[in-house]
């Protein structure tokens, strides 16, 4: 039986390391230094610092994703952002059980009477709106509205829930 010399196996284990450390950067967490500042900005709007444990960050898709642990430790959020920093999707978990998702929309698809309650009672300049569901049935739960200075919750059919 012939045996591989010492440097050749040397050789092939040196390809395989860089074969491998090169897909971890393209494909595998990234530092936040390697997310681009729109995106950290809307994650922040959505996830202040004082919310979370931790974050970890992933290039996938043409887009960013975020997995999220909170400081219980109890959640695991996953979002993604496209790279202009649109939040493509939010997974709600509880442990490990997926409860929920959140999309943004624009603020012209909210309900008329959403889009009529902000108009009378808020002058702020519309930041985010998105639409959340019950993950299972894929029923609207409500909708989350955040302006400049204020975070809004409806119900499924307009009502204004939360401030």
């Amino acid at each position: 039986m012939k045996t591989i010399p010492p440097n050749i196996i040397a050789f092939l284990i040196c390809c395989l390391l860089s074969t491998v450390k090169s897909y971890a950067q393209s494909e595998g967490f990234l530092s936040i230094a390697n997310v681009p500042g729109i995106v950290q900005e809307k994650f922040k709007l959505l996830y202040p610092e004082q919310d979370i444990a931790r974050a970890a960050w992933e290039y996938e898709n043409g887009g960013y994703e975020a997995y999220i642990k909170d400081k219980k430790g109890t959640t695991g959020d996953v979002m993604f952002f496209n790279t202009e920093g649109k939040l493509e999707y939010h997974i709600f978990t509880e442990g490990s059980i997926r409860t929920g998702t959140e999309r943004e929309i624009n603020a012209e698809a909210l309900p008329e009477a959403i889009r009529i309650h902000l108009s009378g009672t808020y002058n702020g300049k519309i930041i985010r709106a998105s639409v959340v569901k019950f993950d299972l049935e894929e029923k609207t739960k409500g909708y989350r509205v955040m302006l400049e200075d204020i975070q809004l919750l409806y119900d499924s059919e307009g009502r204004l829930q939360k401030q």
